[in-house]
């Protein structure tokens, strides 16, 4: 998955379904691939404005999730760069600091973009999540933008980019062979078929 990935966001609720009837069955890890980086990051302003209403409003209409006008105000703001970057490394530190809160702590940060259009690389967007989730923000914000703490995020980018289905995709890891068995809209009666049928 990606944080600026809208049909990450929008795919939640299906996620959560296939997680929680799967859960004692299945060890779930979450990946984040870095779909916006560098160069490729996109800035802020009219054109990206444009591209992502064309995407959201499809988004929205299929999974009827809020994308708020804060978050258009967000992709017109010509300061700011959608880098995925420093999300991300929120996201590998979690799986680090607080395993058992990193879905909650990630549809929360997909929440601050989409809903309330705040900005991924600043560490307030993230004070008050933590401070909701009751993790350390002062041991946070001391790791999260660390050099090792980058390097492990770009590793894992590495890792997601040998097995790419784009985003948001479910694989399964089973006898050292990974598959994907989801991509883009979950299908949860399917999904959760497959994932049975893999553990006979």
């Amino acid at each position: 998955m990606d944080p600026h990935c809208g049909w990450c966001y929008g795919n939640h609720k299906n996620f959560d379904e296939i997680y929680d009837k799967s859960k004692e069955k299945v060890n779930f890890e979450l990946l984040v691939g870095g779909m916006w980086l560098k160069k490729d990051a996109p800035k802020g302003g009219k054109e990206l404005l444009n591209f992502i209403k064309a995407h959201t409003e499809k988004i929205v209409k299929q999974t009827g999730v809020n994308i708020s006008n804060k978050y258009y105000d967000l992709a017109l703001d010509e300061s700011y760069t959608f880098s995925s970057l420093e999300p991300s490394a929120a996201i590998i530190l979690l799986k680090e600091i607080a395993p058992k809160k990193v879905f909650e702590f990630t549809y929360e940060l997909q929440k601050s973009i989409f809903i309330d259009g705040k900005k991924s690389d600043i560490f307030s967007t993230y004070e008050s999540i933590l401070e909701e989730l009751n993790i350390n923000s002062k041991n946070f914000k001391k790791q999260w933008l660390s050099a090792d703490n980058i390097k492990k995020t770009q590793d894992e980018f590495i890792r997601v980019e040998k097995i790419s289905y784009g985003y948001p995709s479910l694989f399964i890891e089973k006898d050292g062979k990974t598959r994907v068995i989801a991509a883009g809209k979950f299908d949860v009666t399917k999904t959760i078929e497959i994932i049975n049928k893999e553990l006979k």
